[in-house]
């Protein structure tokens, strides 16, 4: 039997996507093999699959206490129980330390931001994920991740070989993302997006910075509406920054939303910006050119390797360079929509996770 570790989705909005988007696919694969869901108590599992409720990570260091601790204790446990759980996935890169049981593991990196960015994470936080990837790097496990630029990082910086399995349209579901190619185009509304959490390493003040300086330029009804959740401090700071360029009425902040009013507002957007300065993927962007919608987003090898010329790239932490692609998004210089959608064809969640379950369950299928 294969223990899915789903737990990380309890406190990680990013993460929380490729679960959710993996388990709605493994519900809807003819054949799922022997699998039980490993969960938190709050994340909703689709009806039809095999799981279990793990209480004890309702707090994150709980939580990682009980992937990087608890798990084989769990597995022994479930053993004992009658479920013959003899591998184990884990959807985020938090190994057990100690693995006495003998289970196989399979870890999917989602990326090494705290080796080649490590000024973005506090030291706490720093320490914990680079012994995460300590353990990964030291252990037999078999490794997956979602690009190929990922995996020649993790070859380079872990010594270590991961196949690779390509994502789904991120919150769009595969019906939803199939849908969108057939669906007439849609009228676009006065509003630049942003989506994602509000790190700074999302580059929102730079994003900021470039709007202020492209408002003069833009029709006066365009906003910018900004979704994502942010630590009362960070939201703080965006908020001075947009009472100091004078964006009150053009800057709007919705927080957190559901995932249907973030996918209406991507649908219908003149464009989403997305200027992160370090990622693994960017899903967002993916989102976006599945349902037609223009995407300017920050020239980086992580968007690059995969988004190619689908895309308007600006530098990384350069104003001028997203305001110049802001207006030109907006005054419909970018690259045609029929070109993003086409390369979205090829990203489906029954792909991600018919993949990972092959590679779990026969190592071979990794190469």
């Amino acid at each position: 039997m294969l223990l899915v570790d789903t737990t990380t989705a309890e406190h990680s909005v990013g993460i929380r996507v490729v679960i959710e988007g993996f388990l709605r696919a493994l519900a809807e694969l003819p054949e799922r093999h022997d699998t039980l869901i490993g969960t938190g108590p709050a994340l909703k599992v689709p009806e039809g699959l095999n799981t279990v409720r793990v209480s004890q990570v309702a707090s994150r260091p709980l939580r990682l206490a009980y992937q990087r601790i608890a798990l084989p204790l769990h597995v022994a446990m479930l053993r004992r129980a009658g479920k013959n759980v003899d591998r184990v996935l884990l959807l985020d890169a938090y190994l057990p330390m100690l693995r006495p049981g003998g289970e196989r593991y399979t870890v999917f990196v989602h990326d090494l931001l705290t080796l080649t960015h490590p000024h973005y994470w506090t030291q706490p936080r720093l320490t914990v994920k680079r012994l995460a990837l300590r353990t990964v790097r030291h252990s037999n496990a078999t490794l997956v991740t979602s690009t190929e630029e990922n995996a020649a990082r993790i070859e380079r910086l872990l010594g270590r070989c991961a196949a690779v399995s390509s994502f789904g349209c991120g919150q769009l579901t595969d019906a939803e993302a199939d849908a969108a190619l057939a669906a007439p185009e849609t009228e676009r509304q006065p509003h630049l997006l942003f989506i994602g959490s509000l790190e700074r390493r999302k580059g929102l003040a730079t994003l900021i910075d470039a709007f202020a300086a492209a408002a003069p330029k833009l029709d006066e009804d365009t906003k910018l509406i900004v979704i994502g959740r942010a630590a009362d401090e960070t939201a703080a700071q965006i908020q001075t920054r947009i009472d100091e360029a004078g964006l009150q009425r053009r800057v709007v902040m919705m927080g957190a939303v559901s995932r249907e009013k973030a996918l209406e507002l991507l649908r219908t957007a003149r464009a989403l910006v997305y200027p992160s300065e370090a990622e693994g993927f960017g899903l967002p962007v993916l989102e976006g050119l599945a349902l037609g919608t223009p995407v300017v987003t920050s020239n980086i090898p992580a968007i690059h390797s995969w988004a190619g010329d689908s895309v308007t790239y600006a530098e990384p932490n350069n104003r001028g360079s997203l305001t110049d692609a802001l207006l030109a998004a907006a005054g419909g210089d970018h690259p045609p929509a029929e070109r993003g959608m086409a390369l979205s064809r090829s990203y489906r969640w029954e792909g991600f996770a018919q993949r990972l379950i092959e590679i779990s369950t026969n190592p071979a299928h990794s190469t």
